[in-house]
């Protein structure tokens, strides 16, 4: 976060991206190894996505498939969603 801090002073109208590698891992975290491998799946869908707007489709495929037994891993993935689509 200090280098984001640093880069938005020197470039102030930069945008900043999350790391979906990362992200992946967090949202993989609150699920079970046994829909972790799918789960991983779908989200690679995500950001492999060719446009924003496919890519808002994956996220909300992921989230109508998830979000009732796996809330905390949806929105993890929610929480960042401005900052993931950055396209």
């Amino acid at each position: 976060m200090g280098l984001w801090a640093a880069i938005s002073e020197i470039f102030p109208n930069t945008l900043h991206q999350r790391c979906f590698m990362h992200k992946t891992v967090n949202i993989l975290n609150y699920m079970s190894k046994a829909i972790q491998s799918k789960a991983k799946s779908d989200i690679q869908q995500i950001w492999m996505s060719d446009c924003k707007e496919n890519a808002e489709k994956a996220m909300s495929l992921f989230k109508e498939k998830c979000q009732d037994e796996y809330p905390k891993a949806v929105n993890c993935l929610i929480k960042d969603r401005d900052t993931l689509l950055i396209f």
